[in-house]
């Protein structure tokens, strides 16, 4: 059944529509496959399952390189508005630095991860804050 969808079609362009029309489909579902998959790896399981066990966890996400002051500032801005309402708090920065601390749940820990914003993303800070 599924290889009928690949015999040529009654179409303008001589059957081929339908074949192409399938491949675009299954490279655009494996390219948003992955893209939404997040990161992968030891560090990322990890800060997940603190987060599932903590229901929040404190911490320390280091910005993206910039080459001036006012575009890490921009960069600290964007990260945070880029987490969904209600997924952060007890944000603490020094102004200046590269480095951002906060306490996430799950869903803001999958937007840091995911962040073209953020270049790591480790547990620390104080539990407390």
């Amino acid at each position: 059944m599924f290889f009928r969808n690949f015999l040529p079609h009654p179409t303008p362009r001589g059957g081929r529509a339908a074949p192409a029309a399938w491949c675009l489909l299954l490279v655009l579902s494996l390219t948003l496959g992955q893209a939404g998959a997040g990161p992968t790896g030891p560090t990322a399981a990890a800060l997940r399952d603190q987060v599932a066990a903590a229901g929040w966890l404190p911490v320390r996400v280091e910005l993206r390189a910039s080459t001036a002051a006012d575009d890490l500032e921009q960069t600290a801005q964007d990260l945070l508005f880029a987490l969904p309402a209600g997924s952060y708090h007890a944000v603490a920065r020094t102004a200046g630095s590269a480095s951002l601390a906060l306490r996430v749940d799950a869903a803001g820990l999958d937007v840091l991860l995911g962040s073209p914003w953020a270049a790591a993303v480790a547990a620390g800070g104080n539990a407390d804050m």
